[in-house]
């Protein structure tokens, strides 16, 4: 009985490496996509059965968290870090940097997240929701924060940095021209999806 959980055991380790293998080469070969869907409730069972079949985990989206006036520190991030990984040692890791935090301290602790041996850093976007200018200028001018922390952090790092929050079609390109190996959308698709819906090209 012993044996057989053993096996059991060795097979899902060796399951799981080659998922995070899977996960990690799109990154690696600079064109990985990933879709947000944040997952906001402190349902103990529902969050575990979606880690269940996740492939990829991440410690980000702290949106809601900034309308209630939640603050994250670089200690609370390496705390939430250092407990996800004792318990899904073999998952893969992304942990986005806040914005909240000045360029060079998010520098300093994707630095520190990589020691702790997470796989991907994430950027966000900062507070510019609403640009200054109209069209190109406007879509460039809202992504540039997570543009700057995405140039600024891959030249830090050694691991693989996704940039994402308030890309477009334009910037992406300049995303992965910055150092990126990844970019992560959200309202992007859903805009998409509306012009779909509606047969606007």
């Amino acid at each position: 009985m012993l044996a057989l959980k053993k096996k059991a055991t060795l097979s899902t380790k060796a399951l799981l490496s080659a998922t995070k293998e899977s996960v990690l080469r799109d990154f690696h070969e600079r064109r990985a996509l990933k879709i947000i869907s944040g997952l906001q409730n402190f349902d103990k069972e529902n969050v575990a059965s979606v880690i269940m079949a996740a492939e990829q985990v991440e410690i980000g989206n702290y949106g809601s968290f900034y309308e209630m006036g939640v603050i994250f520190t670089p200690e609370q991030i390496l705390n939430l870090t250092k407990e996800t990984k004792r318990i899904l040692p073999s998952v893969t890791l992304s942990v986005t940097v806040p914005h909240t935090l000045s360029l060079p301290d998010e520098i300093k602790l994707a630095e520190m997240l990589e020691q702790e041996g997470v796989d991907i850093i994430q950027t966000e976007r900062g507070k510019c929701n609403s640009p200054s200018k109209s069209r190109v200028l406007g879509l460039v001018e809202k992504a540039t924060p997570t543009l700057a922390a995405a140039y600024s952090i891959s030249r830090a790092v050694k691991i693989p940095v996704m940039c994402s929050s308030g890309l477009s079609a334009v910037t992406a390109p300049m995303a992965i021209a910055a150092g990126a190996a990844g970019v992560g959308v959200d309202s992007a698709v859903n805009y998409i999806l509306w012009d779909l819906s509606t047969g606007n090209q």
